[in-house]
């Protein structure tokens, strides 16, 4: 979900500098064009529509669909009516929702509920969202939405029978996401109020609010004036807040910002600042004014910066910059030196086991083989994007999709509460401390209980001389049978398999004993589905003396 600012704010070389940005960032928009040469092939005398609804629905949950209007402002519709037609086969799901609403508001949205019934449960469905609108006259039926040269195509939705799976203790979320306070004149994302009622309904249990530092700074009128007031940081954290209380104990936003700073090379990375009540600037790669790519603060500088209780997470460590970012805004990755800096973990699940996260995981090895205690968190980078990615292709000449690609929910962090209070705060002690599992389907548990009966948990530094190391993992239909699982163990130059499972069921635990000695500094477990899908803990640290394997399966 994403789009543009009218052309006649801002200068052209910074509008420039942001389109061009924008060839690799992907995301779509449909009336912006140059001041002096207003070509587009996409534009169109209407207002961005689109729908959107949750990539899976939790079973005993209504059905939300977001239907979102931007920039009405400038072309003023009336939306009639919005049916939802779902088919499977020669079944059919129904409802019209009449609405009769003047809309010429910058944001408009509505939420949609659609009870499913119990037959259509544990298969995909789609859904054909049609809105019904007039303009100037004349009526006009919108199927999912307007974006040109798209497929229209209806939503997709797998329709859970059964709940994602999960241990009792543990609550999940994801890390890295955009809400439409990202807004300049190449994207936006989702109201906040529709993205905590998908993610409800897809079975999350809290969000981080991960939006742009350039973005949090700008005036509400102007995406490239800077307003020295921070309004839109200040109504963004009053939002947050609001909500939370609303849905105190049954859902909780993290506030937090995606921070641009300058790496080792002085090339623009990000870092995700959680639970921060500081603002911090980082306009490096905004492309706010044109051959500006200079961050505020360094990686180091903002460490410093930032509050002593704040989480600061390298997002993306991983995620090669494309060609034309490098050039035009200046941006990087996290290199080797980077990686040395304190932070408290590094997000390197962004929404696809892919290259950049399996280079992510050797990358975080090598760290732990150093003898940091340092942690990995999963998010997908998500703007709006509940169930399908709409993006620009070439500028002002086409727009492409992609499905399964930066989904609101789709890589998970679960964090250990106990029995402590679900709560924002509670939430972040847990990701401070490490207590967290990263997903993208099954779940995975690592407990060490030495032997005065004290049980520790990931992130937690073991104390005694005999220990039990615990392991339980858990799948299910949906995300795939076990196919394997790993504790692995990490001494002083690499790390080792300490034992190997090989699974065919849904769920799986066994013991393994040990005791103390010269061996291992940490223990921790990663598993696999049939389905490709996959979990990884965070490791149980043992200090001092080291321990190895003293008794066999």
């Amino acid at each position: 979900m994403v789009f543009e600012l009218p052309p006649e704010m801002g200068d052209f070389w910074g509008l420039t500098a942001r389109l061009l940005s924008s060839w690799m960032l992907l995301y779509p928009e449909l009336h912006y064009r140059f001041r002096f040469f207003p070509f587009s092939r996409y534009f169109r005398k209407e207002p961005e529509i689109l729908a959107d609804a949750p990539y899976r629905l939790e079973p005993d949950r209504a059905l939300p669909f977001l239907v979102l209007i931007k920039d009405a402002h400038r072309f003023p519709v009336t939306v009639r009516r919005i049916a939802v037609q779902g088919v499977r086969g020669g079944q059919r799901i129904e409802k019209t929702f009449e609405v009769e609403e003047h809309v010429e508001t910058p944001i408009w949205h509505r939420s949609l509920l659609v009870q499913v019934p119990p037959e259509f449960r544990g298969e995909e469905m789609d859904f054909d969202v049609i809105v019904t609108i007039e303009q100037s006259g004349r009526t006009k039926t919108i199927h999912n939405d307007n974006l040109p040269g798209l497929s229209h195509r209806p939503l997709t939705v797998f329709l859970a029978e059964e709940s994602q799976p999960a241990l009792e203790g543990w609550f999940a979320g994801d890390l890295h996401y955009h809400t439409d306070y990202t807004s300049d004149q190449v994207e936006f994302g989702a109201p906040l109020e529709a993205t905590v009622e998908a993610s409800r309904a897809m079975g999350l249990n809290f969000v981080a609010a991960t939006d742009h530092s350039y973005d949090l700074d700008d005036r509400e009128d102007d995406c490239l004036a800077r307003d020295a007031d921070l309004s839109k940081w200040t109504k963004s954290r009053k939002e947050i807040r609001r909500l939370n209380e609303t849905m105190e104990g049954l859902f909780t936003v993290l506030a937090g910002e995606e921070v641009t700073c300058s790496n080792a090379e002085g090339r623009n990375v990000h870092l995700l600042v959680l639970g921060d009540e500081r603002f911090h600037d980082g306009s490096g790669d905004g492309a706010e004014r044109w051959l500006q790519t200079d961050s505020e603060y360094s990686i180091v500088d903002l460490l410093d910066r930032k509050s002593a209780n704040a989480i600061a997470i390298a997002a993306h460590p991983c995620d090669p910059a494309p060609i034309l970012e490098k050039r035009l805004i200046l941006r990087g990755r996290w290199e080797i030196e980077d990686w040395m800096n304190d932070v408290t973990g590094f997000q390197i699940l962004n929404g696809l086991d892919d290259a950049a996260f399996r280079e992510g995981l050797r990358r975080w090895s090598a760290e732990l083989l150093k003898g940091r205690r340092v942690f990995i968190y999963a998010g997908n980078d998500a703007h709006g994007n509940f169930n399908r990615f709409r993006q620009v292709k070439l500028p002002m000449v086409t727009l492409h999709e992609k499905n399964q690609h930066q989904r609101l929910g789709w890589a998970r962090t679960f964090v250990w509460l106990g029995r402590s209070a679900f709560s924002e705060s509670s939430v972040l002690e847990a990701l401070r401390q490490g207590r967290a599992v990263i997903t993208t389907g099954p779940m995975a548990e690592l407990v060490v209980e030495n032997e005065r009966g004290v049980v520790y948990r990931s992130g937690d530094v073991v104390e005694g001389r005999d220990c039990t190391a615990r392991c339980r993992i858990r799948s299910s239909k949906e995300t795939g049978f076990l196919t394997a699982g790993r504790l692995m163990g990490g001494g002083e130059r690499s790390e080792v398999v300490l034992r190997e499972f090989r699974l065919k069921g849904g769920e799986y635990s066994c013991d393994q004993w040990w005791s103390v000695s010269d061996g291992l500094q940490y223990i921790r477990l990663e598993v696999e589905t049939s389905n490709n899908l996959c979990a990884f803990t965070n490791p149980v640290w043992f200090p001092g003396p080291r321990i190895q394997q003293t008794m066999p399966d």
